[in-house]
């Protein structure tokens, strides 16, 4: 069942495919239980891990969600970590600098 399109890949949306996929159903899960706005910006800077065109599978963006909340606790510190790198990587790719996120040592 088509629900949508994603604002940040732009991928067709599918709630019978969410389910079907275990990380996917996790990554949901977890997005669920955070804290205020630390979603939204934890799934944009999930999303700084994405290489060129190339989508990030449910089990890696799941793997990334996890060691970010092992290191930090999901509060409002993180959440301003997360929008500012989002931010600052974002004016860096817009200059050129295209690399994707290997690690999470600009946090």
């Amino acid at each position: 069942m088509k629900i949508g399109r994603c604002p940040v890949c732009h991928s067709d949306f599918h709630l019978d495919a969410v389910f079907e996929d275990d990380a996917a159903r996790q990554l949901l899960a977890k997005m669920a239980e955070l804290p205020g706005g630390c979603a939204r910006h934890l799934v944009n800077y999930i999303g700084l891990f994405r290489r060129g065109k190339n989508n990030l599978s449910n089990s890696r963006a799941l793997k990334l969600a996890e060691e970010v909340l092992a290191i930090y606790p999901a509060n409002r510190v993180l959440t301003h970590a997360l929008s500012e790198t989002v931010e600052r990587i974002r004016e860096k790719r817009a200059q050129g600098d295209v690399k994707p996120f290997s690690n999470h040592n600009y946090l």
